[in-house]
């Protein structure tokens, strides 16, 4: 990583439907340089697989839909202040959030947690405590 390493922040996307994607959105940083301040807001997407953000920081999806095929909705890895809201997805989706590592922080708000079968799938040292569903 150098000062000519690229970064990719504030960036906002709204109005958008997006029909048959191999995956919802794929949001990818570095582990020492995040991708940050990424907002989209009345989007809707149907894909294969649904949203992943590593190495993310201050993620906003307000009024997303993501209905995908198979996995989880939303995978975290190493991605902080993640912010939810009027989230819908597919009825019996798997799981709602799948959070791999201890550094990955989420507040869902005015999304149905309960579904899909599983709201949290949390491995390797995600604990609960660090994602609030309101």
């Amino acid at each position: 990583m150098s000062e000519k390493t690229p970064q990719f922040r504030d960036i906002y996307i709204e109005n958008v439907i997006c029909r048959g994607a191999g995956q919802a959105m794929a949001l990818q940083g570095l582990p020492k340089m995040p991708i940050r301040g990424i907002h989209l807001d009345n989007v809707s997407i149907t894909a294969e697989n649904g949203v992943a953000c590593t190495d993310a920081q201050d993620i906003t999806l307000n009024h997303v839909e993501i209905l995908n095929a198979r996995g989880p909705v939303i995978s975290l890895l190493n991605s902080r202040d993640v912010a939810v809201d009027y989230l819908t997805f597919a009825a019996g989706a798997g799981t709602l959030i799948k959070a791999d590592g201890p550094n990955n922080t989420a507040v869902i708000k005015h999304t149905d947690g309960k579904a899909a079968r599983q709201d949290f799938d949390l491995t390797n040292g995600a604990t609960r405590e660090h994602f609030k569903l309101e």
